[in-house]
C-alpha cells in the first residue's frame, strides 16, 4: 500500500467525543467513529476526512453491499430481511405516536430535575424530537451492487510472501523475511485464468509464496493445482482421455489423492477423511530447466494431517442443524430421481431411527436435537430486535452455510469435508454423536459455572492438507471455526501468520522450514504454553483436573469403606447392636457412587486414546517427513558424485591405454590411480545439499515435540487406568464384604429356623399327645344310647377315662413311632404297600377278564395308540392329496400316450 493510501487518524477534536468504552487504539479511527455517527451526521463527518480516509470508508461501505447483495440471494435470508423490516416500520411508527406524551413527560422532568441531571434530560428531549420528524418510509432499499453468478463468490484467499533476504556477513547464509499479507477473491485465485496469483509463472524466484484456503474442499484443491500448472481440470487417471491433465496428475493421481479419502456416498458426512500421509512426487512431466546440470527438481511434497482445535457447543449444534437439513434435502431429493429405491430407504432411516431411540433411551416425542426457544414477546420493538439477531446470526454464517450447501452433496465434483468432533473422528460410522459429544471432559470442565469464558466448548479434529509445490509455494486447506470470528486469536491461520509477521533471521530458508512452521503450528495447539491466553480451553489442564478430581473421590470412596468396615467388627458388642450396624452397612455397599466414579474414568481413558490416536498420525507424518527430507539430500549426493564421475571418466579418455596399465602419467610424473568410488568420497563433502542441517533439526524437533504431547496423555492416560483398577479393587472389596454380611445373616437365619423348628415340634407333640384325647371326648359326649347303660344309665367317668386313655396312649404311640423311628416306619409303609395289593386283587382280575373277552381291550389298543393312529391318518392323508394332484398329470400322460402311439401308426 502506498504511503498517500493509508489512513492516518486524525485530532479527536474535530468530531463529538467518541462513545464510552471505545479502546484507546480505536479513539483516532475513522472507520469506527463513522460506524458510531447517526445516519443523518455521516455525510457531514465524511467531508472532514482526507482523501484516503474517505477512499477506505467507501471501500469497506462497498463491501458491506456486495456482502448484502450475495447474503439476500438466498430466499430464507430474503424472508428474514423482510420479516426484520416490517417489525422495524411497526417500531418506528408507535415510537412516533407515542412521541408527543413522552415530550411533555420530558420537559415537566427537565423542568423539576436537578442541575446534575438537566444535561441528560435535555440529550433525550432531542432525540424525542429527532424522533417526531422521523420519515416512515422504508429507509433499508435492496442492494445497489449486481454480482455476477459465481461459485464461490465471498470467500477470501489469504496469500503471505516471504521475500529472500541477503546472507549477512556473520552467518553467510540467506534467508527469507520481509512479511507481506495480501488477500485475494477465491474467485480470481481458481477460475480467473490470466490474473490468478496462483499461477507458478507469476512466482517470483526470489520468494516464497503460502495460499491459505478456508476449508478442506476438494474441489478447491483440483482447481488450485491445475490453475497453479496453467492447466483446466480434467482427468488425472487416464493418460488417453482427452482432458488429462499431465502437470497436475503427479499430484493429483488416485494414489495420492482420491484413493487417500476415507467413507463412501452412503456413510455419514462426517466419515470423509483423508488417510494421514506425506507424499514425495517425484518429476513426472520434462522440466523446463536442464536436469542433467541442476540435479532433480519439482521436489513436490503432499502432507495430510489431522490436528485437535475446538468449538463452541452452540456453534456445533448449529453446524450439525445444518449439515443435517441438507442431508435430508439431499435425501428428497434423491428418492424423487429414484422412486423404485424410496421405499427401501424408508425403511432403512426407519430402522436407523428406531434403533437410535431404542440405545438412546428416548422417545419419538423427545428428539436429541433441543428445539429453540419461542419468543413470545408482543413489543415491536422487542421483535424488531430479534429479528435483527437472527440477521446477524444469518449473516455470521452465511459463508458456512453456503459453501456446505454447495460442495456437501455436489452432483459431478469432488465433496468438501466438514468439520468433525473427537467422537466423529474415532467412530466416524456412527450416524450421530450428539450425546457422545455432551460427555466430553472439556465439555463438563468448561460448562457454564465452571469456566471464565461461561462458553461451553468441545474438542474438534481438523485435517491440514498441505502442498509444497517446487520449493517456491506452499499450499494449505483446512477448515476455520464456525462463523466469521474475525477477532479469534485461537485460530491456526492467526497463529501462523502471527508467527510469520514476526520471524527470526535465519528461522525460514526454504519452504521446507515454512511447511515445518505449519505443521508445528497445527500439532502444538494444546500444548504449546508460550501461546498467548485466549479462548481456546486448556485441554491439558482440563484432563488433569479431571484425573485429580477422580483420584479423589476414589480416596473418598477407600476411606468410606474402611471405616463403615470398622464399624461392623463384632468384637465387645451385642447382636442387637450388630444388628443395626449392619443395617447401615446394607445401605453402605450400594455401589451406585463407585459405579459412576469408573464410568468417568472410562470416558476419560477413550478421550485420551483417542488424542493419542490423533497424535501418533501425527508422529507417523512428521518422521516420513524427515525421512524424506533426508533421503533428498542422499539423492542429491548420490546424483552430484555420479556427474563428478562421469567428468572424471570423460577426462580420462585422452590418457593412453598403456600409461594405465602402468599406472604413470604421460609425462613420466608420480603414480596415480583413477576410481569412481574415491571422486566420490573425496568429493561428498562439498557437495551442495538441498536441505539444510537446520531444517533437519527443525524436522527432528517437531517430532520431539509431537513425542512430548503423547507423553503427557500416555501419562494420564495410565493414571487413569491405576485410577480404574482402585475403584475395581473397592467394588471387590463390597462384593466381598457383601458376602460375608449375607453368609452371617444366613447363618443367623438358620439358627433362628432351627429354634423355630423346636418350638414347632414341641407344639405337635402336644398336638399328637391331645388330638386322640379330644377326638374320644368328643364321641363320649355324644348322646348316644350305645353310649349309656340300661335304663339309659350313663357311662362311668372311670370307664370312660379307661376307654380314652388307652386308646389315645395307642394312637400316640403309634404316631410318634412312625415318626421318630426309620425301622418302624419303613415296615408300616411294606404293611401299606401289601394290603393295597391284597384289596385290589380281585377288582383287576375282574376288570381284566372283562375287557378281554368282550372285545374293548382289540378296540382300545387300536385306538388309543396315538402313534399308530396318527401314522395311518398321515399316510392316507397324503395319499388321498397325491392322489388328487396327480389326477391332472396322469391324464396328460395318458393323453401324450395315445398322440405318440397315433404317430407311431401313421408313420408305419
Amino acid at each position: 500500500m502506498a504511503e498517500d493510501d493509508k489512513i492516518h487518524p486524525i485530532n479527536s477534536n474535530d468530531w463529538e467525543e467518541p462513545p464510552k468504552g471505545t479502546p484507546e487504539h480505536l479513539r483516532d479511527d475513522p472507520l469506527y467513529m463513522y460506524s458510531c455517527c447517526r445516519y443523518s451526521q455521516r455525510d457531514a463527518f465524511m467531508q472532514m476526512l482526507s482523501v484516503p480516509q474517505k477512499h477506505a470508508i467507501v471501500s469497506e461501505l462497498e463491501g458491506i453491499e456486495k456482502l448484502r447483495a450475495r447474503f439476500l440471494r438466498q430466499v430464507d435470508n430474503v424472508n428474514v430481511t423482510q420479516c426484520m423490516e416490517s417489525y422495524r416500520s411497526q417500531w418506528r411508527l408507535q415510537a412516533k405516536e407515542r412521541c408527543d406524551v413522552e415530550i411533555m413527560k420530558c420537559m415537566r422532568t427537565l423542568r423539576d430535575a436537578l442541575p446534575r441531571d438537566q444535561d441528560l434530560w435535555r440529550r433525550r428531549l432531542e432525540l424525542l424530537k429527532a424522533v417526531k420528524v422521523w420519515d416512515l418510509s422504508p429507509d433499508y432499499p435492496s442492494p445497489r451492487v449486481s454480482l455476477e453468478d459465481s461459485p464461490d463468490d465471498g470467500f477470501q484467499v489469504n496469500k503471505i510472501s516471504l521475500s529472500k533476504i541477503a546472507p549477512s556477513e556473520e552467518s553467510g547464509v540467506s534467508y527469507y523475511g520481509d512479511y507481506c499479507l495480501d488477500t485475494y477473491p477465491l474467485n480470481d485465485v481458481l477460475y480467473n485464468e490470466q490474473r490468478s496469483p496462483l499461477k507458478q509463472e507469476h512466482h517470483d524466484q526470489n520468494s516464497i509464496r503460502y495460499f491459505h484456503f478456508p476449508a478442506n474442499n476438494m474441489l478447491w484443491v483440483e482447481e488450485s493445482i491445475a490453475r497453479y500448472y496453467g492447466e483446466r481440470r480434467g482427468e488425472y487417471n487416464n493418460r488417453k482421455a482427452w482432458n488429462y491433465c499431465q502437470k497436475a496428475s503427479g499430484i493429483l493421481c488416485r494414489e495420492v489423492w482420491t484413493g487417500r479419502q476415507h467413507g463412501s456416498i452412503n456413510d455419514p458426512v462426517h466419515s470423509r477423511y483423508m488417510r494421514s500421509q506425506c507424499s514425495f512426487i517425484p518429476n513426472t512431466y520434462p522440466a523446463e530447466s536442464n536436469s542433467e546440470a541442476n540435479g532433480p527438481s519439482n521436489k513436490n511434497f503432499v502432507i495430510f494431517m489431522p490436528y485437535l482445535h475446538w468449538e463452541t457447543h452452540l456453534r456445533c449444534r448449529e453446524m450439525a442443524a445444518v449439515i443435517r437439513s441438507i442431508t435430508e434435502r439431499t435425501a428428497d431429493r434423491r428418492r424423487r430421481e429414484n422412486p423404485e429405491t424410496a421405499n427401501l430407504a424408508e425403511k432403512f432411516s426407519t430402522v436407523v431411527e428406531m434403533a437410535r431411540i431404542k440405545y438412546s433411551g428416548e422417545t419419538l416425542a423427545d428428539p436429541i436435537i433441543q428445539r429453540p426457544v419461542q419468543h413470545t414477546t408482543m413489543s415491536p420493538l422487542g421483535k424488531y430486535l430479534l429479528a435483527a439477531a437472527n440477521i446477524y446470526k444469518a449473516f455470521d454464517t452465511y459463508l458456512n452455510v453456503r459453501e456446505l450447501r454447495d460442495h456437501l452433496y455436489p452432483e459431478l465434483n469432488p465433496p468438501t469435508h466438514p468439520r468433525r468432533t473427537l467422537d466423529q473422528s474415532y467412530y466416524c460410522n456412527l450416524a450421530d454423536t450428539e450425546l457422545r459429544d455432551q460427555d466430553q471432559v472439556v465439555y463438563r470442565g468448561t460448562r457454564a459455572g465452571k469456566s471464565l469464558s461461561k462458553t461451553t466448548k468441545i474438542i474438534m479434529v481438523d485435517q491440514l492438507w498441505l502442498y509444497v509445490l517446487d520449493e517456491r509455494t506452499v499450499l494449505t486447506f483446512f477448515p476455520e471455526r464456525w462463523g466469521r470470528n474475525n477477532s479469534d486469536p485461537s485460530g491456526i491461520f492467526e497463529g501462523i501468520r502471527s508467527r510469520l509477521e514476526y520471524l527470526l533471521p535465519g528461522e525460514v530458508r526454504s519452504a521446507f522450514d515454512l511447511a515445518l512452521v505449519i505443521m508445528n503450528e497445527c500439532s502444538t495447539f494444546f500444548s504449546d504454553r508460550s501461546k498467548p491466553t485466549d479462548e481456546r480451553p486448556q485441554l491439558l489442564d482440563i484432563f488433569a483436573n479431571a484425573v485429580v478430581r477422580v483420584s479423589h473421590m476414589k480416596e473418598v470412596a477407600f476411606e468410606g469403606f474402611w471405616r463403615h468396615l470398622e464399624r461392623t467388627n463384632l468384637d465387645g458388642r451385642n447382636m442387637t447392636e450388630y444388628e443395626g450396624i449392619e443395617a447401615a452397612a446394607r445401605i453402605y455397599l450400594n455401589i451406585k457412587p463407585e459405579a459412576g466414579l469408573l464410568r468417568e474414568a472410562q470416558d476419560i481413558v477413550e478421550e485420551l486414546h483417542m488424542m493419542d490416536r490423533i497424535y501418533l498420525q501425527q508422529l507417523r507424518v512428521a518422521r516420513l517427513f524427515s525421512k524424506t527430507l533426508n533421503g533428498l539430500n542422499e539423492q542429491q549426493s548420490t546424483w552430484e558424485a555420479s556427474q563428478q564421475a562421469k567428468a572424471h571418466m570423460k577426462s580420462m579418455r585422452n590418457v593412453k591405454t598403456s600409461d594405465l596399465q602402468t599406472g604413470f602419467s604421460p609425462s613420466g610424473g608420480q603414480h596415480t590411480v583413477f576410481s569412481v568410488q574415491n571422486i566420490k568420497n573425496t568429493q561428498i563433502g562439498s557437495l551442495h545439499q538441498p536441505v539444510s542441517k537446520t531444517t533437519l533439526d527443525k524436522a527432528e524437533k517437531l517430532i520431539e515435540e509431537i513425542e512430548s504431547c503423547r507423553t503427557e496423555l500416555q501419562d494420564l492416560e495410565q493414571n487413569t487406568n491405576e485410577i480404574i483398577e482402585h475403584l475395581k479393587y473397592v467394588f471387590d472389596l463390597k462384593i466381598q464384604q457383601g458376602s460375608i454380611i449375607e453368609a452371617k445373616s444366613a447363618l443367623a437365619r438358620a439358627e433362628e429356623s432351627v429354634t423355630q423348628g423346636r418350638s414347632i415340634m414341641m407344639f405337635t407333640v402336644v398336638t399328637i399327645i391331645f388330638l386322640p384325647l379330644s377326638f374320644m371326648s368328643s364321641i363320649f359326649g355324644m348322646n348316644a344310647k350305645e353310649l349309656s347303660g340300661p335304663g339309659g344309665a350313663t357311662m362311668p367317668i372311670q370307664h370312660q377315662f379307661k376307654i380314652m386313655f388307652l386308646v389315645s396312649l395307642g394312637v400316640t404311640a403309634v404316631s410318634l413311632s412312625v415318626a421318630f423311628n426309620a425301622w418302624i416306619r419303613s415296615r408300616f409303609t411294606s404293611l401299606a404297600i401289601f394290603l393295597w395289593n391284597f384289596v385290589s386283587f380281585l377288582p383287576n382280575v375282574v376288570w381284566a377278564a372283562i375287557i378281554e373277552y368282550t372285545g374293548l381291550r382289540r378296540l382300545w389298543k387300536f385306538t388309543s395308540q396315538g402313534a399308530v393312529l396318527k401314522g395311518s391318518l398321515r399316510e392316507t392323508k397324503h395319499r388321498v392329496v397325491n392322489e388328487i394332484y396327480s389326477s391332472r398329470d396322469r391324464r396328460e400322460n395318458r393323453k401324450a400316450v395315445r398322440r405318440a402311439q397315433v404317430l407311431a401308426a401313421s408313420h408305419v
